[in-house]
């Protein structure tokens, strides 16, 4: 599961939401990456260093693919 919700109704989003959203996406990325086959989770901060909402990543349960030699 991935759950990710922010606010986006102050000052650092007013001139680009856009590039703003990406550069907060992509902070999100690089930690899901950074954790692995692990669950994160952390704050959503905006370039000015508000937190702005927050974001749980909890990866699926992987099977371990069982492979019988015949």
């Amino acid at each position: 599961m991935l759950s990710i919700k922010f606010h986006m109704e102050n000052v650092a989003f007013e001139d680009d939401p856009e590039g703003e959203t990406v550069r907060i996406l992509k902070g999100i990325i690089g930690k899901i990456q950074a954790a692995g086959s692990h669950s994160a989770y952390g704050a959503c901060m905006d370039i000015n260093g508000n937190k702005i909402g927050q974001w749980f990543y909890d990866p699926p349960e992987q099977e371990e693919n069982e492979e019988e030699d015949e």
